[in-house]
């Protein structure tokens, strides 16, 4: 075809594409674009935005379709044209790693970065799928000289007491450091296994690069697929592996290990054969307890009863000068407040532990009783590891406090016995006091928070359980009293069907004697004929020891124990009488009932203090306030997701919506609110001055109900309020029908990173506001500071060989090495600051564009090696409110940071110069080129 020819065919399949495009044809646009670029090359720069955007467009309606060969080939041309399109290869990487091709995705999202390292969608993907390939605690656990020599040393005396005949299975292989101690130690035979194909490859490089690729056998299996003689010739002499976690046995070492002694290893033999017998490394675990009070622990699942979040908020209006207004006052002083009083949650949990390094947590940490050593595993015992594998063992100890206070989890840790000789302990502090135990850095502790927060005194005991659900360990702890306290309840139910026990319908006398200053009302003055056997069909009994959970606690002045039992939450009412018979009147709600007991014994023991004033003195009263229209106001008990906990639990972001409500109500007129955050707060602060309606996202069944609850108990209508799940929202917003007066957008994860998802529904959001109406927050502000830190640079990637028993490991597995971290608490963080904080970008939602690259200055304030930059956020929700700044101790939003490399060397007075890059919530910093030395 002459040029004249082709270039009038590529001018017209142009245009056709362009009209395409316009009407929403993406697939016949892609190919008309394909078609006018192959014939016309140089219009590649001005078409480029349109023909990513096409295929973009084409390749989701694939996916959703599941054509994958047509979308693939469609990329592959794409690719002909563009091959250094960083938007063409996240496009595909993207792709890919949604059908669960990891490897392959991360592939494309690293050429993505080569082409364009400021293009922070294919660098966060890189990231995360390096992240997921490569798990962060391979790092952490290869910079732990500790550990690597307690391996080496223990797996060299057992290949040496076999001798050279020797045949090894390294299970969990990693890098194949464990393979190399054993090929060093002059084993016979080395095998080495691991799941994932990834660590497969960096093994095999790290064995190639050490000279021992011709002496271990790569398994690209879990240990429990391996069958003999496929993969391996016989059953070998031992077994070593490090697959455990801080919770000992959450990576599955029982089944690896029971597996391995009944189809891969030789049998045990006795204790004193050494040779032509079985042994592992490690050859037994011991697992330590220890009840603690940690506050940053209870934060994160239990919602704390805080004085702050009771405070009137006409005096928090009176503290801010800029609020200080006469009318704003009167305000806050005629407005109904949001009682949030009524409030018990309790977080929902996936997993039985959680961890913490107890050595740096927030606030500190108290043990409330001597570690003890709760139970000892033999690896070599495989009737004992079943046994403890499908719970069908635990042990129980009664633990005696040695100090009061508050039960809020128990800390777990483990000494991992790797021989007779050696053990490695992840006991928080220092075990040098122990002989030939080390305590190795890189596993932190296992925490199992408490259903309910436990006040104890010294001498109190403790019945702690520990056995094992789904191969991982499971705690559970009673407090012997409220043991104690269940068990006499059931007696008294039990009695209940005896013949001792008579139910007696209240008179009005003992109506006025329980409510002697009430007026008269068809609660307390009933006569209802019902037959004593109906009314005792109604008596709830339902009483067990964990429904007192929430009302029985510890005076924290004098440690006296309040007897307030309840059940379902409600109110359980005793009164007494000292006569030859005990009276019980039992009180819920609007029934009265007396019970007639002769065993005095049984009452003794309920541990209910007697009145010494007339027989019929009310134990136990309900407070005036708990009484609504006649009726008993019920707590709002719930299990919800631990973001709605730890939001609840942020006092400076509660205190801050409490004031930004109080603003808002005097400047506009809100009859819609919508409401992104994790609990509605602002909304339902709203609505308590406002007939408005609230609509909320919610991310479980859950929650929903608790917010409902919280709206019932403060007189909010169920139809001001509307739940919606995310799904959902989006349809509303594209539907463009709603209009809302306030939008409350949630713009922040608890990691410390913003959500990419929420900015790209600002423009839904600011097209559904009402008019005169406020979106917020008004603006954040990314603040920076500059750190020098080792404990970055270790959990990152691996430093030197040396750490690495001088195996030459480093430059494998750092391909793999991210330079963002989050989910970081930088008060626990061993960092010297290297600066004053500095603002690194403010942005409004009110802009139209969330994507930019701008240069700051900051000057350091102490000489050192710059490893990193934290960041975090200043929230102004509004103008007339102070900041939200969640690098706060208590912000339940965590810190981030960026790494560097190389790092650089600094001295106090120098200005350094940071370039910052945003896009759409993703954000990365580089130190520019010439500040300082490198290193």
């Amino acid at each position: 075809m002459k040029p004249e020819a082709c270039l009038e065919v590529a001018k017209r399949s142009r245009k056709q594409a362009e009209a395409y495009l316009e009407r929403g044809n993406a697939g016949r646009a892609f190919a008309h674009f394909l078609l006018a670029l192959k014939l016309c090359p140089s219009w590649k720069v001005e078409l480029s935005q349109h023909f990513t955007s096409a295929l973009c467009s084409w390749g989701e309606t694939l996916d959703q379709q599941q054509r994958y060969k047509d979308l693939f080939n469609c990329y592959e041309q794409a690719l002909e044209v563009f091959p250094n399109s960083e938007e063409v290869l996240n496009n595909l990487g993207t792709h890919l790693y949604r059908w669960g091709h990891v490897t392959e995705a991360c592939n494309y999202f690293r050429r993505a970065v080569a082409c364009n390292p400021g293009f922070l969608p294919a660098r966060r993907n890189f990231q995360g799928s390096c992240n997921l390939l490569v798990e962060r605690w391979h790092f952490r656990m290869l910079n732990d000289s500790v550990r690597n020599d307690a391996y080496r040393a223990a797996i060299t005396r057992r290949i040496l007491q076999q001798g050279s005949y020797s045949s090894v299975l390294d299970i969990g292989t990693g890098t194949g450091i464990l393979s190399l101690f054993a090929v060093e130690a002059g084993a016979g035979q080395v095998f080495a296994c691991d799941y994932s194909s990834t660590m497969i490859q960096i093994a095999s490089d790290v064995l190639c690069a050490n000279g021992a690729s011709d002496k271990v056998t790569l398994i690209n299996k879990l240990s429990t697929d391996i069958v003999i003689p496929t993969d391996m010739p016989a059953r070998v002499s031992l077994v070593v592996t490090e697959t455990v976690d801080a919770g000992l046995l959450g990576e599955g070492i029982l089944q690896s290990l029971i597996h391995a002694w009944e189809h891969l290893l030789l049998p045990p033999g006795s204790k004193d054969q050494v040779a032509n017998v079985g042994k592992v490394v490690p050859e037994a675990a011991g697992i330590w307890i220890v009840p603690i009070e940690c506050l940053h622990i209870a934060r994160k699942y239990q919602l704390q009863k805080s004085d702050k979040t009771q405070q009137d908020l006409s005096y928090l209006v009176q503290k801010e000068s800029s609020l200080a207004e006469p009318e704003l006052q009167e305000v806050c002083s005629n407005r109904r407040e949001l009682d949030l009083s009524k409030l018990g949650l309790t977080a929902k949990r996936d997993e039985p532990y959680d961890t913490e390094d107890l050595n740096t947590v927030p606030e500190g940490y108290k043990s409330l009783a001597s570690p003890c050593c709760a139970l000892h595993i033999k690896f070599s015992d495989c009737q004992d590891m079943a046994a403890w594998l499908h719970g069908q063992k635990c042990v129980e100890h009664c633990l005696t406090c040695t100090q009061s206070g508050q039960v809020d989890a128990i800390a777990m840790w483990f000494d991992l016995h790797l021989d007779d000789v050696t053990t490695l302990s992840s006991a928080p502090g220092d075990d040098s006091d122990r002989d030939r135990v080390y305590r190795a850095d890189c596993w932190d502790q296992a925490i199992f928070p408490v259903e309910s927060p436990i006040c104890v005194t010294s001498g109190q005991k403790l019945n702690i359980h520990i056995m094992c659900h789904g191969g991982k360990v499971s705690v559970d702890v009673h407090d012997q009293h409220r043991t104690e306290d269940a068990h006499t309840i059931s007696k008294l139910q039990n009695a209940f069907s005896s013949s001792k026990i008579s139910t007696i319908q209240n008179d009005s006398q003992s109506s006025k004697d329980l409510h002697n200053n009430d007026q008269k009302s068809p609660e307390n003055t009933s006569s209802t004929a019902q037959s004593d056997n109906e009314s005792f069909k109604h008596l709830p009994l339902n009483i067990s020891a964990n429904s007192k959970r929430k009302t029985s606690c510890l005076d924290n002045t004098n440690c006296r124990k309040i007897t307030s039992y309840s059940s379902t939450g409600k109110h359980l009412l005793c009164e007494h009488n000292e006569e030859e018979e005990e009276e019980m009147v039992l009180k819920e709600t609007k029934e009265k009932y007396k019970v007639t007991l002769n065993d005095t014994n049984m009452l003794d023991s309920l541990d209910i203090s007697r009145s010494e004033s007339s027989s019929n003195t009310l134990l136990h009263k309900v407070p005036e306030s708990d009484i609504i229209g006649g009726t008993q106001r019920l707590d709002c008990s719930a299990v919800v997701s631990q973001g709605v906990v730890q939001f609840l639990n942020d006092e400076l972001w509660m205190e801050t919506l409490k004031k930004t409500a109080v603003v808002l109500h005097q400047q506009l007129h809100i009859s819609s609110v919508l409401d992104l955050s994790p609990f509605p707060v602002l909304g339902l602060h709203l609505l308590m001055s406002h007939p408005a309606r609230l609509m909320c996202v919610v991310s479980s069944v859950e929650d929903e109900s608790a917010i409902r609850k919280v709206a019932e108990l403060n007189g909010i209508t169920t139809t001001q309020l509307q739940c919606v799940t995310d799904k959902q929202l989006q349809e509303i917003l594209e539907d463009g029908n709603a209009q809302f007066d306030v939008i409350m957008a949630h713009l922040v994860d608890l990691t410390g990173e913003l959500k990419e998802t929420v900015f790209g529904m600002i423009p839904a959001l600011k097209s559904s506001l009402a008019k005169g109406g406020i979106l917020l927050p008004q603006h954040i502000s990314v603040m920076g500071q500059l750190l020098e830190s080792d404990w970055l640079v270790q959990v990152s990637h691996v430093q030197t060989s040396s750490n690495t028993c001088g195996y030459d490991i480093a430059p494998f597995i750092n391909t793999y090495q991210v330079s963002q971290h989050l989910d970081l608490n930088l008060s626990t963080i061993a960092t010297a600051v290297l600066s004053k904080p500095v603002e690194l970008l403010k942005f409004s939602l009110e802009r139209t564009t969330y994507q930019t690259t701008q240069i700051t200055s900051t000057m350091v304030t102490r000489s050192g090696m710059v490893s990193a930059i934290a960041y975090w956020y200043n929230i102004h929700l509004h103008k007339d409110t102070p900041a939200i700044c969640t690098a706060n101790p208590s912000s339940h939003v965590n810190q981030a940071a960026i790494l560097f490399q190389p790092y650089v060397s600094v001295y106090d007075g120098q200005i350094i110069k940071l370039l910052l890059r945003f896009h759409q919530g993703l954000i990365h910093v580089e130190l520019e080129h010439g500040d300082g030395d490198s290193n």
